[in-house]
């Protein structure tokens, strides 16, 4: 019988914000005030320090993100204690080199844990600080070339787990890692894979060779958050941590922000219900 809910990924999985947002709510409501007036007292303080300094909302923080992420909603729906690896702005990489050395470190749990992995931007890398002894965030501006690299890591990472008998379910944060890229450039005459078109074209085969039956969705959780807006599930303007909600886009329309405590829920709720479809 399962006990554990293994979850890794980035600061959405690591539920960032979540109390912020908690904390904001509860204020407005006991001050009975909108969130301009609120902005208007805290001035250029960040919310989460005004907060944190002008109440006592700050004992239940940690409890409050734990429960509020949605990998605290589907672990509290299975019953499995959960246990997370996330951290704000982890890569690909780091995500598959934790998850497998927690592994490597807790094999007698293996049988027990069922595992929850978001997927984020291709372009973080990893690096290493020698002096200190930790990892550090790198980044790949090669767009094209991170986003091959990262199929190759959830391809590896779910053949790994493949091999050995392990639980789990694939979440596309907001990166539409498992759609096609459409690229028609295979070059029958590279029989040594040298040029990088050739390469690249492999993408949407890549695609094909992972078990989709394991992924929550070929669409990244941005996309269901904004479908869930349209359904009326998620109310528009609550679909997000950051105010107002246009600040969690780019002017180049990329993704910038983290979901809000409603869409946690709703997102936590499907991922629960696919995980029970699948076993």
């Amino acid at each position: 019988m399962r006990k554990y809910l293994l979850s890794n990924g980035d600061s959405w999985v690591l539920g960032l914000m979540l109390d912020t947002e908690w904390m904001r709510k509860k204020y407005l409501s006991e001050r009975g005030i909108t969130y301009d007036e609120f902005c208007s007292e805290i001035g250029e303080e960040d919310e989460y320090s005004w907060l944190n300094n002008n109440t006592n909302y700050h004992t239940n923080l940690v409890e409050v993100q734990r429960k509020s992420r949605f990998s605290g909603v589907v672990s509290n729906k299975l019953g499995l204690e959960e246990i997370n690896l996330s951290w704000e702005g982890k890569s690909n990489k780091a995500i598959m080199r934790t998850t497998i050395e927690w592994i490597l470190d807790n094999k007698d749990k293996l049988e027990d844990t069922f595992f929850l992995i978001g997927w984020t931007t291709p372009m973080r890398g990893e690096s290493v600080d020698d002096k200190n002894d930790s990892y550090g965030i790198s980044w790949n501006n090669e767009t094209i070339v991170s986003e091959l690299e990262t199929l190759y890591l959830i391809l590896n990472l779910q053949n790994y787990f493949k091999v050995n008998n392990i639980n789990y379910m694939f979440v596309d944060l907001f990166s539409d890692l498992f759609l096609p890229m459409e690229y028609n450039t295979r070059d029958s005459s590279d029989e040594k894979y040298q040029k990088f078109s050739t390469s690249l074209s492999l993408y949407d085969s890549l695609l094909e060779e992972l078990d989709k039956d394991n992924f929550f969705s070929h669409k990244s959780l941005v996309k269901i958050i904004e479908e869930n807006v349209d359904l009326g599930n998620i109310k528009d303007g609550e679909q997000f941590v950051e105010l107002p909600i246009k600040n969690n886009y780019g002017e180049d329309n990329n993704f910038a922000g983290h979901p809000s405590i409603i869409s946690s829920k709703v997102i936590g709720n499907l991922i629960y219900e696919k995980i029970l479809t699948n076993n």
